[in-house]
């Protein structure tokens, strides 16, 4: 359905990015602060885009630099084994690694450089004995193999380090470490040592530490050039000092600096007492400063105003003021009051424009709340929020109204354009009742819609806050000495206030989309609102349900402002008939869609369940899905406090006629496309013409018959499925209706072609039974079933094989009635014969019983009672000689057709 694909396709929003993915490290292992090249995608579309990068769980961010989406640079911190490193972006989250880095722990010197702080430690040696005694660890370790079992100049493969790390990821093998683990250094060195080799080497290790030498007199041997420089170091001094005293027989250099030590505290003394002087002068400097600046205040207040208004600065003018107030207010000096009223005039300018700028909209409600608490506290009587709120709500309605004065001119316009561009032609379609649009073109009245919604979410919100925080009495901060006074009147206003707005709106939406539901109001205030031509609305169509949506989310913009539920009635109630008059239009759009699908009928049969069909059945389908689909997620589904709208049984009576209307149209659409095929019907004729796979009309028919049926058995389920997952009601009733409009249509096709295919059968053989003046009183004696008999049959097999080949499970059916047809005519044919000669009677009673026994699989009831009038009519048969030759002949001429008359032997399928 063109119409629905609009709604269909709504516009759709770009996806978010991809996470980090870190693929690549150069180089992948180094101590800390190693300088790290980290290489992958989406590492962020800038550097104000990394948000976090991690090494092993240690913070690399302050260290990085972003360089490309690709690729980023940074040091790693002082951290320890072996882990990922994970980037994080504002834009894609917490990304992923595939690659991870390898710490490698170092000793660092004091005099070492190194990119990182490492915490200090004991640079000392370590020794073996608590009294300073035995050798230097370092020395204990000077080789790898401690345990000695290693073979002489054979060094064995270590362990792998990269499993050690897996294992034990907090441990070192290193003895000097503080994370040495002997675990670490057995399985690194030692992994292919067995247990008995492992006691061994403990006791030479015990063995090779009671060897070494213990006591004071080892520690001195060991340090004794230190000991040595010590005494070089005392001497020297010792001879410097004895040297100093030989120079200066005065005095020593220790007394000189005693006596320059005492000078120096006399100096200070004097300069102390200088600055405390100092000090009294400038406190009397001070306080006669402070005189003159109260008076500065005053005279620098006017400029200060001017200034402080220019910088934004409204609190520090607003203390200022209160300041001055306080001190000049009632002064009696002549200079000091004409300064003040010119620092007065200067704030009641400041008042006009705080009023000036709290009337500019739109505007936060931050703002707003700053400029009310600053108008308060310069007018105390004063009532800003309130009259904020006034001025907003008028804004707001004037922006609706003036919205519709644009939109209405622009629509006026459009209509005379495509007055002009859409004159009709010979050629042109006539049915000007639904006018496909372009798909790409939004109808004025949709985006209208939208622009009322956009004015509403976007300033009402505001508005209503204010309102609440007035009514709260919130809008003054507890510290304000002054208080907003809330007149009791305004609080029931205010919800007037909101009450206009809203239904402002509302009455701008029915004017466009149910412009009948205003019809009560007289004409000037309908002017107010618009009055939009039926042109609009045949374009907006197909976009009812992006309308509904739109209307639905500005209702709950509503609910989540708290308004309380009377006063959205107005728009409940809009909300529920814009989704009543969706469902009306959507459905009757649909409608009209499955009339016009005789367009659309191209006769190329495929088969389905050993029945041919056409594509109508599930275009049909298609349709009314489609409509049944978008309705149920758009319109259908009921929102928190919203009225279901199944809810009155009046719409439900009328949702239900209209879903039975869809199969009364498809039930027209069939029928024009057997029935209706000449000249009235000029768009399907011309259809029929160009159509290179039009069939027959009796194959038309049958074909019909064919996609009846399908649609009955196979569509007619899905469609009532679909109905009730999408919460549709009285779809019995629905199924009731359905059934009996296939079942009449049904009989009418079958009706029909029995009609078209039986007439010429049985209106010819009157005249194939007298052929050549027969006479059946005057009949020679019987060689043979006469022509008119098999020519019957032949007539009968080509119906069989066109039902056959297109519809198997109808032969039954249309072969018994075009039988019941034929026998009832040779009935009729044989009673009007007044006198049978004896060949006469023979040559009858042979051909009746030859046709009944040929046609015996299509035999009913009816058939069977004319047959059997026709043959008890006849005289009867009592010579055996007689009746042994008319054997003979029924036996010759089943003999003669036993080949033509295997088709009515094949299997029919019996319809579903």
């Amino acid at each position: 359905m063109s119409s629905l694909v609009i709604a269909l396709h709504p516009p759709r929003k770009f996806g978010m990015p991809e996470p980090p993915r870190v693929t690549g490290l150069s180089p992948k292992e180094g101590p800390p602060g190693a300088r790290v090249t980290i290489r992958g995608e989406n590492l962020g579309q800038n550097a104000k885009d990394l948000k976090g990068l991690t090494i092993c769980g240690v913070n690399c961010l302050g260290t990085a630099e972003w360089i490309a989406p690709s690729k980023i640079i940074c040091r790693v911190g002082l951290g320890k084994g072996r882990g990922d490193v994970i980037v994080t972006t504002m834009s894609g989250g917490v990304g992923e690694s595939t690659v991870q880095y390898t710490y490698h722990e170092i000793r660092i010197g004091p005099l070492q450089e190194c990119a990182v702080w490492v915490e200090e430690f004991n640079q000392t040696s370590l020794t073996n004995n608590s009294d300073g005694g035995g050798e230097p660890v370092e020395a204990m370790f000077k080789h790898d193999d401690l345990l000695s079992l290693w073979a002489e100049d054979k060094v064995p493969d270590k362990f792998p380090e990269e499993q050690l790390w897996d294992m034990l990821p907090e441990g070192s093998g290193n003895p000097l470490e503080f994370s040495f683990l002997p675990e670490w250094y057995l399985i690194e060195n030692y992994y292919t040592n067995n247990f008995k080799d492992l006691k061994k080497g403990c006791e030479y290790m015990k063995m090779n530490l009671a060897k070494q030498p213990v006591g004071p007199i080892s520690f001195v041997k060991r340090n004794l050039n230190t000991f040595l420089e010590c005494q070089d170091a005392l001497t020297s001094l010792y001879s410097n000092i004895e040297a100093d005293e030989h120079h200066h027989s005065s005095g020593t250099i220790t007394e000189e600096l005693e006596e320059l030590i005492t000078s120096m505290n006399c100096q200070g003394d004097q300069l102390f007492e200088a600055v405390l002087g100092r000090k009294d002068r400038a406190d009397a400097t001070r306080n006669a400063l402070n005189v003159l600046n109260r008076f500065k205040f005053l005279f620098n207040l006017p400029c200060n105003i001017e200034r402080n208004i220019k910088k934004g600065d409204y609190e520090i003018v607003i203390n200022d003021f209160e300041r001055a107030k306080s001190l000049f207010f009632d002064t009696e000096e002549p200079i000091f009051r004409r300064v003040y009223q010119e620092v007065e005039k200067r704030i009641e300018m400041f008042k006009i424009m705080l009023k000036d700028k709290l009337l500019e909209f739109p505007s936060t409600i931050d703002e707003q709340k700053k400029l009310i608490r600053h108008l308060v506290e310069l007018e105390g009587d004063s009532d800003p929020a309130w009259l904020c709120l006034t001025k907003q709500q008028e804004w707001i309605c004037s922006l609706l109204i003036e919205c519709k004065n644009r939109y209405l001119t622009r629509s006026l316009n459009t209509d005379m354009e495509i007055l002009i561009t859409s004159c009709p032609s010979p050629t042109a379609p006539t049915d000007t009742d639904y006018i496909d649009w372009a798909e790409d073109t939004t109808p004025l009245s949709v985006s209208y819609l939208q622009d009322l919604v956009n004015i509403i979410t976007e300033n009402f919100s505001n508005m209503w806050k204010l309102g609440a925080a007035y009514q709260r009495g919130t809008i003054l901060t507890e510290s304000s000495e002054k208080k907003l006074k809330v007149g009791t009147d305004n609080l029931m206003k205010f919800r007037q206030l909101t009450t206009q707005i809203l239904d402002t709106l509302c009455r701008l939406v029915r004017a466009v989309f149910l412009p009948t539901s205003l019809s009560h109001l007289d004409a000037e205030t309908r002017n107010h609102f618009g009055v939009w031509t039926d042109m609009n609305q045949k374009f907006a169509t197909g976009w009812l349900p992006h309308v509904v949506r739109t209307f639905r989310y500005c209702l709950m913009s509503f609910k989540d402002l708290d308004i309380s539920t009377d006063m959205l009635a107005s728009v409940c109630d809009l909300s529920l008939e814009l989704r009543k008059h969706c469902i009306r239009t959507m459905l009757k759009q649909a409608v009209h869609d499955i009339r016009s699908l005789s367009r659309r009928e191209t006769w190329t049969l495929q088969s389905y369940n050993h029945t041919s069909i056409t594509a109508l059945p599930f275009m049909f389908e298609n349709i009314v899905n489609e409509v049944i689909q978008l309705l149920g997620e758009v319109v259908m589904k009921t929102q928190p406090t919203e009225a279901e709208i199944f809810s009155q049984q009046r719409f439900c009576n009328e949702v239900r006629n209209l879903c039975s209307e869809f199969f009364k149209a498809y039930s027209d659409c069939i029928e024009n496309l057997v029935f209706k095929c000449d000249r009235e019907n000029e768009e399907i004729s011309e259809s029929f013409i160009n159509n290179k796979n039009l069939p027959a009309p009796e194959e038309r028919v049958i074909i019909a018959m064919s996609n009846c049926m399908f649609t009955q058995s196979a569509i007619l389920p899905r469609i009532l499925d679909m109905l009730d997952k999408h919460g549709y009601t009285d779809n019995a009733d629905i199924n009731k209706i359905s059934n009996t409009i296939f079942t009449e249509l049904n009989e009418k096709l079958f009706e029909s072609y029995s009609d078209q295919i039986g007439d010429p059968l049985i209106g010819a053989l009157e005249q194939g039974v007298y052929t050549g003046n027969f006479s059946w009183s005057t009949c020679p004696p019987s060689k043979g079933v006469r022509p008119y008999v098999k020519e019957a049959l032949m007539t009968m097999i080509g119906i069989h094989a066109e039902v056959y080949a297109i519809a198997p499970v109808f032969c039954d059916r249309i072969l018994s009635k075009v039988n019941e047809g034929l026998a009832e005519e040779i009935n009729r044919l044989i009673q009007c014969v007044d006198n049978f000669s004896a060949n006469g009677a023979m040559q009858a009673r042979l051909e009746l019983l030859s046709l009944e026994d040929s046609l015996g699989s299509y035999q009913t009831d009816l058939s069977t009672k004319y047959y059997t009038e026709a043959l008890n009519f006849l005289p009867s048969i009592s010579k055996a000689d007689e009746k042994k030759r008319l054997e003979n002949l029924i036996s010759d001429f089943k003999s003669d057709m036993k080949f033509l008359l295997e088709c009515f032997n094949v299997i029919n399928i019996s319809p579903a």
